[in-house]
């Protein structure tokens, strides 16, 4: 299960990226890229950017808790399902012979 929920992520990431790509960037203005490199003569702050910074570090940690506790409960129902397994055949095995429910 572990393999689904890291692919599921895998692909979020990467279409993520993909959004943000260069290229799609550059779709967005035309194609105009400037042919030579250009200094940025001042340099831009934002106000909230530890905010920012501090929330996405938050949602991130948050999403990464999420996933580990659906892993480890997915261990735990699949620990549950194969000791179910386990007793159903014992049961089948002795014909009925098992505890009495």
């Amino acid at each position: 299960m572990i393999g689904r929920t890291f692919r599921a992520v895998v692909a979020l990431v990467l279409t993520l990226g993909a959004l943000w790509a260069p290229g799609a960037m550059a779709a967005e203005d035309g194609g105009t890229e400037p042919t030579q490199f250009v200094a940025a003569t001042h340099q831009e702050k934002i106000d909230g950017g530890p905010f920012l910074l501090a929330a996405y570090a938050v949602i991130w940690a948050g999403l990464f808790l999420y996933l580990w506790s659906l892993q480890r409960r997915q261990a735990k129902l699949e620990s549950d399902v194969a000791t179910l397994r386990d007793a159903l055949t014992r049961y089948d095995a002795g014909k009925g012979a098992g505890p009495k429910a």
